[in-house]
């Protein structure tokens, strides 16, 4: 198994283009940790200019709900957002960031989608670092 990650050096944000009215429950983005990195990560769902929802979770409990004891996990992670969002069909973005978190030995990143593909891509894939960031989307 190959991963291309993108290295969460501030924030990341991937376009999604939803094809029919959706209830949004929660987002589970698939995350690589290398080490422990300090801080949170906040995941939002923007439309336009505005935030329709969002959600942030400590590493440190990210760390310890998956139990992960090794220097590196990579997987689906869940933002189980606070409230259920209804979205129109439309295109929006979703965005990762880092709350109190700082890119170093440490690190968080998205994994782009390589193999073994949730989503597909919308535009011409020229190379592997244009794969779309890989995340799962639930619905109700």
């Amino acid at each position: 198994m190959y991963l291309i990650v993108e290295e969460l050096l501030t924030s990341l944000e991937q376009t999604v283009v939803v094809s029919e009215r959706t209830e949004i429950e929660s987002i589970r983005p698939y995350i690589y940790l290398h080490g422990a990195p300090a801080g949170s990560l906040k995941l939002s769902i923007i439309s336009g200019s505005t935030t329709l929802s969002s959600k942030t979770m400590t590493v440190a409990a990210l760390i310890s709900a998956a139990a992960i004891t090794q220097t590196y996990a990579h997987g689906f992670v869940r933002f189980q957002l606070d409230d259920t969002v209804f979205i129109p069909a439309g295109t929006y973005i979703v965005k990762l960031e880092g709350v109190g978190y700082t890119f170093g030995a440490t690190w968080a990143g998205w994994v782009k989608e390589y193999e073994n593909l949730t989503n597909t891509p919308t535009t011409t894939i020229t190379n592997d670092l244009d794969q779309p960031l890989s995340m799962q989307i639930w619905s109700y």
